[in-house]
């Protein structure tokens, strides 16, 4: 009779999830025509009349959930801390949270930059990607909460709380805590780390190869559980894999008297605001989106990270007029930018009013996407004709990525210039 009632009950919990409206029926069904012990109908009667109070109350299904503990090497240190498995948990754990401090290591580690330049940009953000970097970065931004499952798994663990049926199947409150606590120490260790190199991309192939080491790293307590399931990592971990596996409990938010919690029903109500799961990722996405458009998107957009003003001094070696143009270059803002990369325009207050009057061409250096490197040029009614190689003065070797926007960052030893005869050729 035991195992008719635990399989009619399954049975009976399995429709009423489905349809709450045919469990009158199932009760008619198995109660009155297959089964006439006494007891147990009284026993099936009071289960049946306690989902109904439920239905009519509209209470939460969820309290009645099956639930499994998570299948990553965290789980070892909760079910058998003093053992090879435990260890190898905690090593698993290192070798995560030391590869991410490495990966970030040169940015926030260099002596130079720290002591010698205090004022410069701490994470080394470029100073200018492509629109098609800032759609990566704002895509990357959602997959990061996606992919990182320890958030995810250590905040569900952590909203179910810890009850009656994981301590009578020998798990220690401290144990089950610490194991959650370090899940999600590791999972936002991961989440700031790819955040980090997410804003400092400047190609969207190399932003997501970063997400994906990151993700392969996060992922790694997950690698090792798998392949402890499969023997391959010994014996020992085996029998704890099987050990995992059969720890099964129902999410009835029962604190039990393990917990040192004095006051449970006011850390339950915090707990379940604290730890749960959309909020929580909803806010680290929040936090981090705020950070990118403050950080990246609206200086990329003024164009607050570049040198506003360049001064430039030419020598007349190679061309006699072109220390004529030497000293200071303006950035051009707003409609006068060259399809959105940065432009520096000649700036001589004493010749401002030839300049307006159009009588004399202002000399410019702008970054050319066609041709691949920045030129210096005169001005011209139309755009395109300040991009013909022909018609510069001075041409930059050929750049990519940031170095298309940070032009201090160019090399200055090899630039060449259009020589003064017939018969032009670039020099160096």
């Amino acid at each position: 009779y035991f195992g008719i009632l635990l399989k009619s009950v399954e049975t009976i919990r399995s429709e009423f999830l489905k349809n709450r409206s045919d469990v009158l029926k199932i009760k008619s069904s198995i109660v009155n025509d297959k089964y006439d012990n006494e007891a147990f109908r009284k026993q099936f009667n009071s289960f049946l009349s306690e989902i109904k109070r439920k239905s009519k109350k509209g209470d939460d299904t969820e309290e009645d959930l099956v639930l499994k503990i998570t299948k990553d090497t965290f789980t070892f240190l909760m079910v058998n801390p003093f053992s090879l498995a435990g260890g190898s948990a905690l090593l698993v754990f290192f070798v995560q949270i030391v590869s991410f401090f490495l990966s970030v290591s040169d940015i926030f580690m260099d002596p130079t930059r720290a002591s010698v330049f205090p004022n410069l940009n701490t994470l080394d953000l470029p100073k200018g990607v492509e629109d098609s970097v800032h759609v990566a970065q704002g895509i990357a931004l959602l997959l990061i909460i996606m992919v990182h499952q320890s958030i995810w798994d250590s905040t569900c663990n952590l909203y179910t709380g810890f009850n009656i049926n994981l301590e009578k199947q020998g798990l220690k409150y401290k144990w089950w805590l610490l194991s959650n606590y370090l899940r999600l120490f590791e999972g936002l260790v991961a989440t700031f780390v790819t955040f980090v190199l997410v804003i400092r991309a400047f190609d969207v192939l190399e932003l997501f190869k970063d997400f994906t080491a990151m993700a392969f790293i996060s992922s790694f307590d997950n690698i090792v559980y798998v392949l402890a399931d499969m023997s391959v990592v010994g014996a020992r971990l085996k029998n704890t894999v099987t050990r995992c596996e059969s720890i099964i409990y129902m999410a009835n938010q029962q604190v039990t008297k393990s917990s040192p919690i004095k006051n449970p029903s006011k850390f339950y109500r915090a707990r379940r605001i604290i730890f749960h799961p959309s909020i929580f990722a909803l806010s680290l996405f929040i936090a981090m989106s705020a950070a990118w458009i403050d950080l990246v998107l609206i200086p990329h957009m003024n164009e607050s990270m570049l040198c506003q003003t360049l001064y430039m001094q030419f020598d007349d070696k190679v061309d006699s007029r072109l220390s004529y143009f030497s000293g200071s270059f303006e950035l051009l803002n707003g409609d006068e930018k060259r399809k959105g990369f940065p432009t520096y325009r000649e700036n001589k207050p004493y010749f401002q009013q030839n300049y307006n009057n159009k009588k004399d061409p202002r000399m410019i250096l702008r970054f050319c996407n066609n041709l691949g490197f920045w030129v210096i040029t005169f001005e011209k009614e139309n755009e395109d004709d300040e991009c013909k190689e022909d018609l510069a003065f001075v041409m930059s070797p050929p750049v990519f990525y940031n170095l298309k926007y940070d032009i201090l960052a160019v090399s200055q030893n090899d630039w060449d210039v259009m020589q003064e005869v017939d018969d032009r050729r670039w020099m160096p």
